[in-house]
């Protein structure tokens, strides 16, 4: 990552300074070892991790912690538990699979897309079918700086590490993919208002049986008049499979 790049835009952004759009759209946020590159080979198929390979309903545990300072300092005790989110996957067939109501996958010939229903818009992902270890599966970037106001951002996903058995709740799975996200976005207006966010996840995928568990943490720091920071950590796991 090309954290002077980051930073600089941060600072301008965030400090007011005016500049050339043209400018700020020719700023590159990826490396280019940070692109995904689609192909046929790797070691591994996420279509065999990210699902079940068959019709399953899974109930997950979701602890959430907060730190009201931004300085990633968590209560001990989550502010919300939930121990019995339930997710539906349902295969119409090899290809096409459902996660609850709002996901939707279609595994192509290089590819896996994911259409997710977010505030009645559709987010649309591609992401990098065969993989080996430390390769970027999916990847973004964002500029834009049409008016006073602006938004920023990127998005880095990787392989981090394969294990061949992870235990989660006293249960233990076999054949165990790590996936790693990173991601900074900055918006507002410049002078008045502004608001950035970092977010970092990890997520654990067995194979044919798919996500049993994953960690991540949001934090965000608003300006106006004053400071405002706060944190979030979600705690995920996999608590039982229906049959």
């Amino acid at each position: 990552m090309k954290n002077i790049s980051i930073s600089l835009i941060s600072i301008l952004l965030l400090g007011g300074c005016g500049f050339d759009k043209k400018d700020l759209n020719d700023i590159v946020l990826l490396d280019e070892n940070q692109k995904v590159i689609y192909s046929d080979e790797g070691d591994y198929d996420l279509s065999e991790y990210l699902f079940p390979d068959k019709n399953q309903t899974y109930i997950y545990q979701t602890l959430k912690y907060r730190d009201n300072q931004g300085g990633r300092r968590y209560d001990n005790q989550p502010f919300r538990v939930n121990d019995n989110e339930e997710v539906v996957y349902s295969l119409y067939d090899t290809t096409h699979i459902k996660e609850g109501i709002d996901i939707n996958y279609t595994v192509e010939n290089y590819s896996i897309k994911k259409i997710e229903l977010v505030n009645d818009f559709y987010d649309i992902r591609d992401y990098r079918r065969f993989v080996d270890i430390n390769d970027t599966y999916y990847s973004y970037e964002h500029v834009d700086n049409a008016t006073t106001l602006y938004q920023i951002g990127w998005v880095t996903c990787k392989i981090e590490e394969h294990k061949s058995s992870k235990e989660i709740l006293n249960k233990v799975y076999n054949d165990v993919l790590t996936l790693t996200c990173q991601s900074e976005s900055a918006q507002g207006v410049r002078g008045e208002f502004s608001e950035k966010k970092t977010f970092t996840s990890r997520l654990y995928f067995a194979k044919h049986i798919g996500k049993i568990g994953a960690i991540g943490e949001e934090c965000n720091t608003k300006r106006y008049n004053s400071i405002y920071k706060s944190c979030m950590k979600t705690v995920k796991q996999l608590k039982e499979i229906k049959k």
